[in-house]
C-alpha cells in the first residue's frame, strides 16, 4: 500500500472505482458462488468506508490505502471465478478505441449502468436473487443508510454510486474524445458477459449518452 501514497487523487479514484466495479459485477454475476459472494461482500464493506476519503480528504492515510489495496486484490479473485458484466463489456471495447484509462471507463459508467440494470430487474425479476444482491451491496458500502424494501435498497445503491462519481469527479467519456457518432460501434461490439439481465441496445446507447 505504501506504493500508492504518491498516486494522484485521480488515479486513486479511477483504480478504486475499477475495483468496486469488479466486486459488484462479480457479486451479481450469473456465475457467482458462495465463495465469491463471501469474498465480494467482505471487500465491498472494506472499500465502502475507504475509497472516497482516500481519493479526496485523506490521501495520506496508509490504513485507508491498505483497505483499498485489499479490496482491489479480492476483486481480482472474484472476477477470475465469477466473471464480470456489462460495464466491463463496455470497457474492453472503449479502451480499444480510445486512449482512456480503464478505471475511468468503469468508474464513469458504473452508476448509470447499475441504474439501468436495477430498473430492468425491477421490471422483470423483482423477487430474484440479483436485485436482492444489489440491495445488499448498498448495505455493505454504506451500513448507516436507511432500511427499506429490496427495491428501495437497490435504488439507494444507484444513488450512492452517483454521489461517489460526483464527489470523486470521475471524468466523462467525452473528455477522451468519445462522441455520439461513436456510440453505435461501441454498442455493436459490447458483450453482456455474465450480467444478471441482458440490456437491449437502446439502453446501452442511453448509458453512453448520459456519460459523454
Amino acid at each position: 500500500p505504501e506504493l500508492t501514497l504518491t498516486c494522484p487523487d485521480t488515479v486513486t479514484a479511477a483504480c478504486g472505482m475499477d475495483a468496486l466495479t469488479q466486486l459488484l459485477e462479480s457479486f451479481v454475476s450469473v456465475k457467482a458462488s458462495a465463495m465469491t459472494d463471501s469474498l465480494a461482500s467482505g471487500a465491498l464493506t472494506v472499500l465502502g468506508d475507504s475509497l472516497v476519503p482516500a481519493s479526496t480528504t485523506a490521501q495520506d492515510d496508509i490504513e485507508l490505502r491498505s483497505r483499498i489495496s485489499y479490496a482491489a486484490y479480492i476483486s481480482g479473485l472474484t472476477l477470475a471465478n465469477a466473471g464480470l458484466g456489462t460495464i466491463h463489456g463496455f470497457a474492453s471495447v472503449i479502451g480499444g478505441f480510445f486512449a482512456i484509462p480503464h478505471g475511468v471507463v468503469c468508474g464513469t459508467l458504473l452508476a448509470e449502468t447499475t441504474r439501468q440494470i436495477v430498473a430492468a430487474l425491477i421490471r422483470t425479476d423483482p423477487a430474484g436473487v440479483a436485485l436482492k444482491k444489489y440491495e445488499a451491496a448498498a448495505g455493505f458500502l454504506d451500513p448507516s443508510g436507511p432500511a427499506g424494501s429490496v427495491e428501495q435498497g437497490a435504488r439507494r445503491l444507484v444513488s450512492l454510486l452517483e454521489h461517489w462519481t460526483e464527489v470523486m469527479d470521475i471524468p466523462r467519456l467525452g473528455e477522451y474524445g468519445v462522441t455520439r457518432q461513436d456510440i453505435d460501434r461501441i454498442v455493436h461490439a459490447t458483450g453482456q458477459k455474465n450480467n444478471p439481465v441482458a440490456l437491449p441496445d437502446d439502453q446501452l446507447k442511453e448509458i453512453l449518452k448520459k456519460r459523454l
